[in-house]
């Protein structure tokens, strides 16, 4: 997505990060523990429902979701169901491929009754206000063919699947990290504090966005940006992979200069390994150091090191939005709430009751937090947390939770 149109999202974002902020605001006074998964999914759906078809999908309010989110949920669910690297046709006729195959023809259904309204209007000579994927993509065609209509059904169920799952991961780990690295989280408030000003209030902050200065006050966030970064290196969210012709004589090289033939394999990049090569990010390649991004340190980091949304004419379409959307929910969020982690990957606590660094400048823990492969590399046990309020207006220490 061009960065122009990028800046004309940022209303929509905000609408739903407002959202977010209410209800962890709410949970944060109770002191329940919560799967902080949950509320950044949510919170991601709502945005591509508006940024990728114009369509309020509710995944932040309970009883009030739309079918679209709710068929998607339930296909998701049967999906992750599948044995991984089962043969395709001995599970072709089975309950859990038939449920996979409904839903997903249902899902197909929903989104191209929804594509044909959109084109009906852009016919009539309506004005439509959005500038979401599918209305910009429908501009120009006269006739909606079944080829188009099925592409753009297809493209928008990618933005569903892609679009969701990578960005709430990739703010459940910020979070993580920022609460595990006071350092980091330190200097993420004196970057906001410079930008935004003293008032660590989301609202604040919001309000700001909502101007016409939205776009330079975002491209004042360079720390920000490092925090996603190396969140991204150290957690990708998942892989990309391709498939060699038969007959194309392609073959990889080892480091030892050894050559082995993959002609007609898939062939997939490990990012989790890439982006912790000793050659490239050294003795800290398992550290959280986003200021490694910064200055002259982090131009030395060659492109062909980084590549969590993948690079090349296959990266990824839409990790602009995805950045610009944790960008926002970081400036908005990060000075008012910490999410204390709960049970796995939670602080080890000395006998006053007090989190202890180590020799890194970051907290001890319990145990370590990890990921497990669910289509995605989602955190163990979706980022169980409690959520405190760290300061209210103008920096002051409201509660603790």
């Amino acid at each position: 997505m061009a960065p122009g149109h990028l800046l004309n999202l940022v209303d929509a974002i905000l609408d739903k990060t407002e959202t977010f902020i209410n209800l962890i605001e709410e949970k944060a006074k109770t002191g329940e523990e919560i799967r902080l998964e949950e509320y950044t999914t949510n919170l991601v759906f709502d945005i591509i429902g508006i940024v990728t078809f114009n369509m309020d999908l509710n995944a932040q309010i309970e009883g009030k979701q739309s079918d679209v989110l709710l068929t998607y949920r339930a296909l998701s669910q049967v999906f992750n169901k599948r044995p991984f690297g089962a043969v395709w046709w001995k599970e072709y006729f089975t309950k859990n491929e038939r449920e996979i195959r409904r839903l997903d023809k249902k899902l197909d259904g929903i989104l191209k009754e929804e594509i044909r309204r959109q084109h009906k209007e852009i016919l009539a000579g309506a004005d439509p206000t959005s500038r979401s994927v599918a209305t910009l993509s429908l501009y120009g065609i006269d006739k909606l063919t079944p080829e188009i209509l099925q592409q753009t059904s297809d493209t928008l169920r990618g933005f569903l699947f892609a679009g969701h799952d990578t960005t709430s991961i990739l703010l459940q780990w910020c979070f993580y990290e920022l609460h595990r690295c006071p350092a980091s989280a330190k200097d993420l408030k004196n970057e906001l504090d410079a930008v935004f000003g003293a008032d660590a209030s989301p609202q604040s902050v919001i309000e700001q966005l909502r101007g016409p200065q939205a776009g330079k006050l975002l491209a004042r966030l360079p720390y920000t940006d490092a925090i996603i970064k190396e969140a991204l290196r150290l957690h990708p969210p998942g892989t990309t992979a391709r498939m060699t012709p038969k007959g194309s004589g392609s073959t990889i090289t080892l480091p030892d200069g050894q050559r082995l033939v993959v002609d007609g394999l898939c062939v997939t990049p490990r990012a989790y390994v890439i982006q912790r090569h000793p050659k490239i990010f050294g003795e800290t390649r398992d550290d959280f150091m986003p200021e490694r991004w910064l200055g002259e340190e982090g131009a030395r980091i060659p492109d062909s090191a980084f590549r969590p949304y993948e690079r090349g004419p296959r990266r990824c379409t839409g990790s602009e939005l995805a950045n610009l959307e944790v960008r926002i929910v970081l400036a908005a969020v990060a000075r008012r709430f910490e999410f204390v982690k709960v049970g796995q990957g939670e602080l080890d606590l000395d006998e006053k009751g007090l989190p202890q660094l180590d020799k890194k400048g970051c907290y001890k823990t319990k145990s370590a937090m990890f990921s497990t492969y669910l289509v995605t590399c989602k955190p163990v046990d979706g980022m169980l947390s409690k959520v405190k309020i760290k300061a209210g207006p103008q920096g002051r220490n409201d509660s603790l939770i």
